[in-house]
């Protein structure tokens, strides 16, 4: 174990037999830690950001496999995210709309495709940005239909 290590253990140790006195203290001088954090935090500030930036250069690969583990994981979440922000782009979303309906459409087209085998897409009934109308992105102008179909009705009724 190495001195380092040794001494976050006593600490630990400490602060888990000392519980109410820590407690005490801090309620006692909220204000003065207050002060004191503030300071610290903006005497330190930009090495803080150096700090993060050395620490995200060096552990790149690791938040990579992290982040790609995570959209896998979470893929009807990710859709639902980027298809409100390209709608948003398009001015198509309603204020109010529940999110969760929306995630939920998503949700339901993963499904489908990993019980059919087929990909199947969330589809506008009306485009976003169609020649004659132009719809919005709210649950009750989405459905779920296989890809192929998708592509082949593109940016028509």
């Amino acid at each position: 174990m190495t001195p380092r290590e040794k001494l976050s253990a006593r600490n630990k140790r400490y602060r888990e037999a000392h519980k109410e006195k820590i407690a005490a203290y801090r309620a006692a001088n909220k204000a003065k830690m207050a002060a004191y954090n503030k300071a610290y935090y903006v005497a330190n500030k930009e090495s803080e950001a150096a700090r993060a930036k050395v620490h995200r250069e060096a552990n790149a690969e690791r938040m990579a496999a992290t982040h790609k583990a995570w959209r896998e994981g979470n893929r009807a979440q990710r859709n639902a995210t980027y298809a409100e922000r390209r709608a948003c782009r398009k001015r198509g979303t309603l204020h109010g709309v529940s999110r969760e309906a929306l995630r939920a459409i998503y949700e339901r087209s993963e499904h489908l495709t990993q019980l059919t085998g087929v990909r199947h897409h969330v589809d506008h009934i009306v485009p976003l940005k169609g020649k004659t109308v132009c719809g919005l992105h709210v649950p009750w102008n989405l459905q779920c239909i296989p890809a192929q179909e998708n592509f082949a009705k593109g940016n028509r009724l």
